[in-house]
């Protein structure tokens, strides 16, 4: 079969299930907006479906007629009667999402495994086409209205909405020059590491330049891990990162994690354990991703260990979810800082992070990415007692 029959047939398959969960999709959506917005919860439950079904039926046109006027005059309506009405931009991109969230569920379960990731990948381009020509609609309605702005009209809610739109946008600036630098960094770096393994691994002639020329190579791969966590933060941030979605076991993923992290001189010293559990693990997501995430937690449980601790890997099932647990013996975490330390460049006090180093962007990442998989992170600590990472991700439908 053809890629283009496969892709014919997924679609098929896509449009069946949206027509017949088309109701229950939107009383979920309507109950979820209801429930976690501001601006919507101050809206009877009626209007928010009317809004809601009209912006499903654009979708729908979107993704199986090729219909992109319909959207652009939804989008449309939408930057004229919400945004004076007080919603936020932020707002509402999350309806967006949880859309996509809530029809990610339904594909997985009545859509064949061999064509789910086909079909997921027509919602996310639907969802970030609309989530585009919204911010383009924003920044472009601002724009027009700050060349007619008069000094009268000019209240403190106007001197608001300007501030916000451009912090929006110099956000969006800061992840694109994050991003360029990453790239630029990761060119010359290459080059280091590539030459630095060929040295030291070309002959044993001078022990003590051969250590040195290891030094450098694993210095760099460090480095590398740290510019490829920068780049997928900046990258996502910026809308720009899409998901492969494989078939992948993430007790392979954890163990080849623990393997390479073991083969670093700089953890010669450390015991590293793991679990794999006894059944499969099997999740539709994109390996390279779920390798870096599982590397920062179990790089970062070291980290924060005194010099001679380890940590221990675990996989196991709870549920319909897949659970890959990384517990350490380090430092711990006070209870006042559990609800920040994802937050993305925030570290704890100056003397921990002077200590033990730290960016501030790998805890960030890995949120991220496991939100990317439909997934959650939680952490287990208390100071003086180690700590317990746990990503947590659905499983791939059984068919």
């Amino acid at each position: 079969m053809t890629v283009n029959e496969d892709r014919k047939i997924a679609t098929g398959r896509f449009e069946t299930v949206l027509k017949n969960n088309r109701d229950k999709i939107i009383r979920e959506w309507t109950g979820f907006v209801q429930n976690n917005d501001g601006p919507y919860a101050r809206r009877p439950a009626y209007e928010i479906a009317a809004d809601l079904r009209s912006l499903f039926d654009a979708y729908f046109a979107f993704m199986f007629k090729n219909d992109k006027l319909t959207i652009e005059a939804h989008v449309g309506r939408i930057m004229h009667s919400r945004f004076d009405a007080g919603f936020d931009l932020l707002e509402i991109q999350r309806a967006m999402r949880h859309f996509r969230r809530l029809v990610r569920r339904y594909v997985l379960l009545y859509v064949e495994r061999e064509y789910a990731a086909e079909c997921l990948d027509i919602l996310d381009d639907c969802v970030s086409n609309a989530s585009r020509m919204l911010v383009s609609d924003f920044r472009q309605h601002y724009e027009q209205k700050g060349r007619f702005m008069t000094a009268t009209l000019l209240d403190t809610m106007e001197k608001l909405k300007v501030e916000r739109n451009n912090a929006i946008t110099a956000n969006a600036l800061k992840d694109q020059f994050l991003a360029n630098l990453s790239h630029e960094l990761k060119t010359p770096l290459t080059a280091i590491i590539g030459f630095s393994k060929a040295l030291f691994s070309a002959g044993n002639e001078y022990p003590a330049i051969k250590d040195k020329l290891r030094i450098i190579y694993e210095r760099g791969r460090t480095l590398l891990r740290l510019i490829n966590t920068l780049l997928m933060v900046a990258e996502i941030n910026a809308g720009l990162v899409r998901l492969r979605r494989d078939a992948v076991d993430v007790r392979d993923i954890a163990e080849l994690v623990v393997k390479e992290i073991k083969g670093l001189r700089e953890m010669e010293s450390r015991d590293v354990s793991f679990s794999a559990g006894g059944e499969e693990l099997v999740v539709l997501g994109d390996s390279d991703k779920l390798f870096a995430l599982i590397y920062e937690l179990v790089f970062n449980g070291l980290k924060f260990s005194e010099p001679n601790g380890g940590v221990s890997v675990s996989c196991k099932r709870n549920g319909k979810n897949a659970v890959v647990s990384v517990t350490d013996n380090g430092i711990g975490i006070e209870c006042s800082e559990l609800t920040k330390i994802f937050d993305q460049f925030y570290q704890m006090d100056g003397t921990i992070t002077r200590k033990y180093n730290g960016s501030g962007i790998g805890l960030a990442m890995i949120k991220k990415v496991t939100e990317m998989h439909d997934g959650t992170v939680k952490v287990e600590s208390s100071p003086g007692m180690g700590s317990t990472f746990s990503i947590e991700i659905p499983t791939a439908p059984v068919r």
